[in-house]
Order: C-alpha cells, then structure tokens, then sequence
C-alpha cells in the first residue's frame, strides 16, 4: 500500500503527466492483488484529474462490469505485458 503522505506527491505528478498527454482519461494504480492503490478521472470542472473514491476496493469491485478475463489490468498482471486501450468512444 502507498502511505499516505506519498499520495498527495504521486497525484500532482500524474496530473502533470496526464496533461502533457492529451489522451490520458484516467489513471488507475493498483496492486497485485487488483486492490486499488490510485484511482482519478479526467474531470473538467477541475481542469485535471480528480478521486473517483476507489481507493482500498478491488478494480472487479470498482467496476461490477468487469472480469478477470476482460479487465485489462488483471491481462497485465496475468501476463506481464503492458497493454494500451483503445479509445472507447
């Protein structure tokens, strides 16, 4: 688990970071076990990314839509291979 006073440097910095990519949408950190560690949107009335509240739930918890079949983070910890989505809209 992040401790808590890292949290509010890794924020910032994944804020720059998704600014400097126009594509970035949302960023999700989780651990191993899909216990989500970071979690923020895109939001515009914040003009960056904001919590989305799913910190310390299971990405499968988080998103009752998926499995571990079709989460693209539990491919990557099943794999080893990281993956870049395609845009949904």
């Amino acid at each position: 688990m992040i401790s808590g006073e890292v949290m509010p440097v890794i924020g910032k910095w994944l804020n720059y970071m998704s600014r400097l990519h126009d594509g970035v949408d949302a960023i999700l950190i989780a651990d191993r076990h899909g216990t989500i560690e970071y979690s923020a949107m895109f939001s515009e009335q914040e003009n960056g990314l904001a919590d989305e509240g799913f910190i310390g739930k299971n990405i499968l918890e988080a998103y009752p839509q998926l499995t571990e079949e079709t989460s693209s983070h539990f491919r990557v910890m099943r794999t080893g291979r990281r993956c870049a989505m395609k845009s949904r809209n």
